[in-house]
């Protein structure tokens, strides 16, 4: 599935709360390391990108597990290739970016014994459940996860979240399980890497 892809895309995803078509868009641009704390840029700027709805143009920190596994590494890799987009192995399919790994991953999780649940669509369940149980206000999450901020026109339009307190949103984020699994770089088996994280889904 786009070989990098299947290995990324899923810790993305659960590190991220982002939506499948977003990361299986990504352009290289989109992953930002210049300032003090990585982001990633879910964005419609790029050719073929799209998002939901409007509040799904956001800037996502980068949790620093993605970084320890190497995510970072991969993408400095891939400016020094001048490659456009995050993952030239992934075919498209129907003209949605993420068409082509969504057949892949329903069809490696029913081999795993899985059934409907849990999908990739599960990452972004598991990563709101988290931070609401951590005490993360509703609109930050709201903000990382793409979703429509509720309450007032003020609340929306006049309340700036930082960088820093995006980021300690996204560190409440844990996963032992997957942790002690995965050493640092993407040298682990992709097929582990995905079970695990469909397991830590659940």
């Amino acid at each position: 599935a786009g070989k990098d892809a299947a290995y990324w895309i899923p810790l993305l995803g659960i590190y991220t709360g982002a939506r499948l078509g977003e990361l299986a868009q990504l352009r290289v641009i989109d992953v930002r390391i210049d300032g003090a704390i990585p982001m990633l840029t879910i964005s419609k700027e790029g050719d073929g990108q799209h998002v939901k709805t409007k509040a799904g143009l956001r800037d996502v920190p980068i949790h620093s597990e993605l970084i320890r596994l190497g995510f970072l590494d991969y993408v400095a890799k891939a400016k020094q290739s001048t490659q456009v987009v995050l993952w030239p192995e992934l075919p498209t399919r129907a003209g949605k970016p993420g068409g082509y790994f969504s057949h892949w991953f329903g069809s490696y999780r029913r081999s795993l014994g899985f059934d409907k649940n849990p999908d990739f669509h599960c990452f972004r369940h598991t990563v709101r459940t988290q931070m609401a149980e951590a005490g993360i206000p509703e609109a930050v999450i709201d903000t990382l996860v793409g979703h429509e901020i509720s309450g007032s026109v003020g609340a929306k339009v006049y309340t700036h979240r930082t960088p820093r307190t995006l980021s300690e949103a996204i560190e409440v984020l844990r996963h032992p399980t997957l942790v002690q699994a995965l050493p640092k770089v993407y040298g682990a088996s992709k097929t582990f890497l995905v079970a695990t994280t469909l397991r830590v889904s659940v």
